[in-house]
């Protein structure tokens, strides 16, 4: 079979098959549970091809109403349609059709169903054919759209024109009013072969999903001058501001920030802030109808002892999660780690709410033209997230606490495993859970050189200094940081540092500006390195490492006509290829994601994470912006 560590199976969960006991390629037999995991070497890579319109309109009407007010009123609308197809994936219908094989009239090998089946002969060397190949291949598409509509409406007051100030202060009071109507809709539109789980290796059925919500809000803000002028305080202000929101899902919402801004001399400015913010549930999270999919990397249960395969949990413990003393010890383990969950929306959500303290300074001395530094430190605490609790911890903690709340999510086919068919999985539909907290500290810089007729010569960096990620999955639950780590719980790398820095020449030739950028992405290891028991297992000892990485981008901008500008930029220079992660063969545990869990915000796609590195080495991009 065609396996990997770094390649799992394509004909993966789901792709069972018997063979007939009179079968002419592998002989006289008895009729056996037989699983398949093999790839599709013959028929080249999957091929992913991603089409997307975008469409955005914005109107609006601006003006003044006396000396002190002014108004802004407008209303926008954009939508976003994509197409997904995909290629070289395998019909599991198919797969079927051509491994039941009987003699035919001349004793060659073909398919029970007859023709168009082409008997898929994968037990010699060169025995797949183009025609089998062909046959099994199945093309499959997805569509979606999205649309937003927002209509809003402001007035902004300067009421130191009424003399509405502060003694100590020269400016007024100012002060902002305002209310918005916002709705999105969207929709997810496989194709029936989708729909129905046919393609070998996709992780079960992709359901449509067609839903939308409306938000109604108030808004004000204001700025209070405090000291102005002064000696230690050339200006002292307040900041805060206050948010309403009514949803059409039946929950309502307030959000606040309050801030503090000191500048003791013109060249330094100082500011502090708290804000408490929230993020509604979107539309696949309330509406995404529930699947049994792929989620889970793990069942401690799992084990054949009879092959040296010994369950991790013990048999007392495996009677709460669905095992009987009958079963302990030959439930069949998943070869490629791969389990199946339940996944889906809850219209029952309620929003994310978060707490965010940040304080920093902003440097921009005289004596040093063209330099700005600034450097803010922040924490974060997100409460109630939104997400799926991920099979592996259910079943975690269905062994360890016995839990009917994490035990009565777990349900086995007749077999007792959580893959064999779509009988056995994990309840892991969407909650409110837990909370993540995260600290660090942002850092920019930036500075503008004049070169007299050479034009001028810019340089800017934006770097994070990541200090923690605490992940605690479960309310009242042990925690765990995945700073430095990635992994099935972690998610995608977090370093500890990361940067971006641009250089760029702005030239006096119709407004040609070059520019230079650096990427870096600190080092990351696996989560299976880690001393914290919530996170260490079994690593690989080749991918359990993931270097910093550098990449370098070149790209530049000129003006076409005055109204408009051209773009074209090459991404990736030297071509380096994204990193490989363990997928969970061999033994060693998975490092790719789950579907669930609030550590897994950028997924993996099986060997890589493509939301973080550069999945598609070098490619040239090039864009066209006119202003009407």
């Amino acid at each position: 079979m065609l396996h990997s560590l770094q390649r799992p199976a394509a004909h993966g969960p789901g792709a069972n098959s018997h063979l007939r006991r009179l079968n002419p390629v592998t002989g006289v037999g008895t009729g056996a549970f037989l699983y398949i995991g093999r790839r599709n070497a013959e028929g080249g890579g999957r091929v992913a091809t991603f089409t997307t319109n975008s469409f955005r309109t914005v109107a609006g009407l601006k003006g003044d109403i006396g000396d002190a007010w002014r108004f802004d009123v407008n209303a926008q609308r954009g939508t976003v349609d994509n197409n997904n197809g995909n290629l070289n994936y395998f019909s599991n219908a198919n797969i079927g059709n051509a491994l039941n094989v009987i003699p035919g009239a001349n004793g060659q090998p073909q398919c029970a169903v007859g023709p168009p089946c082409v008997p898929w002969n994968i037990w010699v060397p060169n025995g797949v054919t183009p025609a089998a190949t062909q046959y099994l291949s199945i093309p499959l598409l997805i569509e979606a759209g999205v649309t937003e509509q927002i209509v809003s409406g402001s007035v902004t007051g300067d009421l130191g024109k009424y003399n509405v100030k502060l003694p100590t202060a020269d400016g007024g009071l100012q002060v902002n009013l305002g209310a918005e109507w916002r709705s999105e809709d969207a929709s997810f539109r496989p194709d029936l072969a989708s729909q129905l789980g046919d393609a070998a290796g996709s992780g079960g059925p992709t359901t449509p999903v067609s839903g939308g919500f409306h938000v109604r809000e108030v808004f004000t803000e204001l700025r209070v001058p405090l000291v102005q002028h002064a000696a230690a305080a050339e200006d002292l202000a307040f900041e805060g501001g206050y948010r309403h929101s009514d949803y059409s899902e039946g929950f309502k919402t307030n959000t606040y920030k309050l801030g503090l801004e000191w500048v003791p001399v013109r060249d330094l400015r100082l500011r502090s802030s708290y804000q408490r913010a929230v993020r509604a549930p979107n539309i696949l999270e309330l509406f995404n109808p529930a699947a049994v999919v792929l989620d889970g990397s793990t069942d401690p249960c799992a084990g054949i002892i009879a092959q040296g395969q010994t369950p991790s949990a013990s048999p007392a413990n495996c009677v709460f999660a669905g095992v009987s003393a009958a079963q302990y010890g030959k439930v069949a383990p998943n070869a490629a780690s791969q389990y199946n969950g339940l996944l889906g929306g809850n219209t029952n959500l309620l929003p994310e709410t978060s707490d965010t303290y940040s304080g920093g300074f902003i440097l921009q001395p005289r004596i040093v033209p063209g330099l700005s530094l600034s450097v803010d430190y922040f924490n974060i605490k997100v409460k109630e997230t939104i997400g799926a609790i991920g099979a592996d911890t259910i079943l975690a903690n269905c062994v360890s606490s016995h839990d009917p709340a994490y035990c009565s999510a777990i349900h086995r086919d007749a077999t007792g495993t959580l893959w064999r068919s779509s009988a056995g999985y994990v309840s892991d539909t969407n909650v409110n859970f837990g909370s993540l907290g995260t600290r660090g500290i942002d850092v920019k810089a930036s500075y503008r050189l004049q070169m007299s007729s050479l034009g001028s010569l810019s340089f800017a960096l934006e770097g994070t200094k990541q200090n923690d990620l605490t992940i605690q999955p479960l309310t009242n639950g042990p925690s765990y940081s995945c700073t430095g780590f990635f992994g099935s719980i972690c998610g995608a790398p977090s370093p500890s540092w990361r940067h971006v820095v641009n250089a760029t020449w702005a030239t006096p030739w119709k407004a040609l500006d070059v520019t230079l950028r650096w990427r870096y992405l600190g080092s990351a290891d696996s989560e299976f390195t880690s001393s914290n028991p919530q996170l260490t297992g079994n690593a690989l000892p080749s991918t359990s490492h993931i270097p910093a990485y550098n990449y370098v981008d070149l790209s530049a901008m000129f003006n076409v006509t005055r109204t408009t500008r051209f773009q074209i930029g090459l991404n990736n220079l030297t071509d380096k290829d994204p990193p490989t992660i363990a997928s969970g063969s061999g033994g060693f545990g998975s490092d790719c994601p789950v579907l669930g869990g609030i550590g897994t915000s950028s997924s993996c796609n099986g060997n890589t994470f493509p939301g973080v590195y550069d999945a598609l080495g070098r490619y040239i991009f090039a864009r066209l912006t006119a202003s009407f």
